[in-house]
């Protein structure tokens, strides 16, 4: 399948978290409606950390979050309603203020183990992007923790290397806790 992918980095400087939260909601909405426009949904991709709260303001703007999908970029092998779950931070925050169809906010299965949630969530990616080699995400909005790890990539970990066929990979031995999560692979 060939792919009319734009990688589009940018970068904000602002003065005030409430300036950087409304920048980045601004590009986000405007993303997602650039991309239902042209394909007719938006393919988004979340983490965890101090992300969530930035995108507040999202519930308060006007999106056709009907046309929405949402995926994380990892997660924890916890409940979903657990304290360290990157999904309640984003409920939280702002879904659960939004029309996105629950259907469309594809969550880990916390109660296998995290290779077979790990590849169910690729199941789960694959079935919006049955033709392509590596899912097209519309955006991907990703943190970076102090110690310059990205989703539950981590510096020195073997997985920054993977170059495997999979999407989706599990992580046992997390060097932050809790060990047991999955994750977005870096070509993603």
């Amino acid at each position: 399948a060939t792919s009319n992918c734009c990688i589009c980095t940018m970068v904000v400087r602002k003065h005030s978290q409430d300036s950087i939260s409304q920048e980045v909601c601004d590009f986000v909405a405007l993303a997602a409606d650039v991309a239902i426009r042209e394909r007719g949904r938006f393919v988004c991709c979340l983490s965890g950390g101090s992300l969530p709260k930035l995108l507040t303001p999202l519930s308060k703007m006007e999106c056709n979050f009907d046309r929405w999908h949402v995926f994380y970029a990892d997660e924890r092998c916890v409940a979903l309603d657990h304290q360290d779950s990157n999904h309640r931070a984003c409920s939280e925050a702002f879904l659960s203020e939004t029309s996105i169809p629950q259907t469309q906010i594809y969550c880990i299965n916390a109660h296998v183990e995290p290779a077979q949630a790990a590849l169910e969530y690729q199941e789960s990616l694959r079935a919006l992007f049955p033709e392509e080699q590596l899912p097209q995400l519309d955006v991907a909005l990703l943190g970076m923790g102090p110690d310059g790890h990205t989703a539950s990539l981590f510096p020195n970990h073997p997985l920054v290397q993977y170059a495997g066929p999979d999407w989706v990979v599990p992580i046992e031995d997390s060097p932050k806790p809790p060990a047991c999560r999955i994750t977005l692979t870096l070509p993603v």
